[in-house]
C-alpha cells in the first residue's frame, strides 16, 4: 500500500444522500463502529506505528484516545449491546493468539478476557 495513502472516516446520511467527511489528517482510520446507545463512534487509528483505539463524539467531533500501551497493537473495537464496554484485540508484534480485551468506554478497566481469540465481533455474537 502507498505510504502516502491515509484512510479517513465519512458519514453517509441516508435521508438526503449526503456524505460528510469526519476526519481529514495524516492518520489512517480503520474499523469504525457506532455506539448502540449514543452518538459515539469507536475506531482504530495508527499512531507512531501502532494501532490505537479512539472514541469520536459525533456531537462535537472530539476524538479521545482510549488505548496507548507501548509495543502493542489495539484493533477491531466493538461495542457491547448495552454500549457500556468496548471489546477489542490487543496483540504484540509476533503474537498469533489475538487475545481479546475489554474496557469501559472511557478507556478504564482494561483487562484481557480471552487468551486465544480472533474477532471481538464474533465473541459478542456467540457468547
Amino acid at each position: 500500500m502507498d505510504e502516502n495513502f491515509h484512510s479517513q472516516l465519512f458519514l453517509l446520511d441516508l435521508a438526503d444522500i449526503t456524505i460528510s467527511q469526519l476526519t481529514d489528517d495524516q492518520y489512517s482510520y480503520r474499523t469504525p463502529r457506532w455506539s448502540p446507545v449514543s452518538d459515539e463512534i469507536i475506531f482504530t487509528k495508527k499512531v507512531d506505528d501502532y494501532g490505537r483505539i479512539f472514541l469520536l463524539k459525533y456531537s462535537d467531533m472530539l476524538q479521545v484516545q482510549l488505548t496507548s500501551t507501548n509495543g502493542v497493537n489495539d484493533s477491531y473495537p466493538s461495542w457491547t449491546n448495552d454500549g457500556q464496554w468496548i471489546v477489542f484485540n490487543r496483540t504484540e508484534p509476533d503474537d498469533k493468539n489475538e487475545p481479546i480485551w475489554i474496557m469501559k468506554t472511557d478507556g478504564s478497566e482494561q483487562r484481557q478476557i480471552i487468551e486465544h481469540g480472533r474477532s471481538p465481533d464474533l465473541f459478542l455474537k456467540y457468547r
